[in-house]
């Protein structure tokens, strides 16, 4: 089979319960009505619409190995299968239909808004068309097949032009494969819960659909021209996909078992490794605490320190204190002793006069001495002379 062809006889998973269910909403509106399946793939679908009692089916698709395979396992009295693309069906060759379904096909044509164009074309009046396409987009997938991709406000804008009612609707994968709408005003109250068996399918209803918009794998329309659809919410649950979850759970719990012994082994290692690290913190602690013991003595120490330094400073100022008055002093001392000196000077210049003169006076009375002692010997020798004379 080519790319992107599914088949629920070959395969049983996510993706074929996607397909189902989308299948399962249209069978909602073709009881009693002609129906085009474009893109039908291997005809699985095609085959569902006639199961819910769809007048005639006509089913075409641009491959020519599909519409071989459907022709061999989904053949039905009321299904046509034609080799044909979205483009290439027109009602001159085929008629009118009262509901056409489109699903996952859009994304695949470079000109989408031609392709729902012909779709429009392709309906008759009060026709409905149901229309699906990946959200490729908010999902971040980049499926090189996929040519066109839309977020839901584009694709809504596209289907205004041609439609004047339109009832957009979310997918996701939860339990099973939902559908449901955002608008209590534009479904039938109430949730269609299918379970899909290998030969038959048991449908009730569940409450309310869920309004949570997070991670929509698919965005579709239920669109009209004459009147606003009407369609019920869908979760579709599968015994072939839960027997594949169980067996991935079934993985999933040997890898956590052996994940789970390999941590344990890790967790000892980790104990033995932490009870090493404890003894070592614990040496660090008394080490820790033995350099305490050391701090504390020494801000003791500093402190002692600080408190006579602080004892100094004081003493020490008392002592600059004492050095500015004794240097006051020495100044005054100095200065007096300037004064005394220059009074001193002016003693010992006196005395030297004083001497000066006391030495004058002294040769001038050495010299009246001597003066006087030769007046006297004169007088002396004049009297002995006389003597002689008389």
């Amino acid at each position: 089979m080519a790319l992107e062809r599914l088949d629920p006889i070959e395969q049983h998973n996510k993706m074929i319960l996607d397909h189902y269910v989308r299948y399962y909403l249209a069978s909602q509106f073709v009881e009693g009505k002609r129906v085009l399946d474009i893109a039908c793939g291997l005809g699985y679908g095609s085959k569902i619409l006639v199961n819910h009692q769809a007048k005639h089916v006509t089913g075409c698709d641009i491959s020519g190995e599909a519409i071989s395979y459907a022709n061999t396992h989904y053949a039905h009295e009321r299904i046509t299968y034609q080799l044909k693309d979205i483009f290439s069906v027109n009602k001159d060759d085929i008629g009118t239909f009262d509901v056409v379904v489109s699903f996952e096909t859009i994304e695949h044509v470079k000109e989408p808004e031609k392709a729902i164009h012909n779709l429009f074309n392709l309906l008759s009046d009060n026709g409905i068309l149901v229309v699906s396409i990946p959200n490729d987009i908010d999902l971040g997938v980049n499926n090189p097949y996929h040519l066109s991709k839309f977020t839901q406000d584009s694709f809504m804008e596209m289907l205004q032009r041609f439609f004047k009612y339109i009832v957009p609707l979310y997918q996701n994968y939860t339990v099973g494969s939902m559908i449901w709408s955002l608008d209590p005003d534009l479904h039938t109250p109430g949730m269609h819960f299918s379970t899909i068996r290998p030969s038959s399918f048991e449908s009730y209803q569940l409450g309310d659909p869920n309004d949570d918009r997070t991670h929509v794998d698919c965005f579709l329309a239920i669109c009209s021209q004459e009147s606003r659809p009407s369609a019920r919410s869908i979760m579709m649950q599968s015994p072939w996909v839960w027997r594949s979850h169980n067996a991935e759970i079934a993985q999933v719990i040997d890898t956590v078992w052996n994940d789970s012994q390999r941590l344990a082994h890790n967790w000892e290692e980790h104990v033995a490794t932490i009870e090493t690290q404890q003894h070592f913190i614990a040496d660090l602690e008394q080490a820790l605490k033995n350099q305490q013991q050391v701090i504390d003595n020494l801000e003791q120490s500093f402190n002692n320190s600080f408190t006579e330094a602080q004892r100094l400073s004081e003493s020490w100022q008392i002592h600059v204190a004492q050095i500015e008055e004794l240097k006051n002093h020495i100044h005054i001392v100095e200065t007096n002793f300037d004064s005394l000196w220059n009074e001193l000077q002016q003693v010992s210049k006196e005395l030297k006069d004083k001497q000066q003169d006391i030495d004058r006076f002294e040769e001038e009375f050495k010299f009246q001495i001597s003066f006087r002692r030769s007046i006297r010997s004169f007088i002396q020798m004049l009297s002995k002379w006389f003597k002689r004379s008389t």
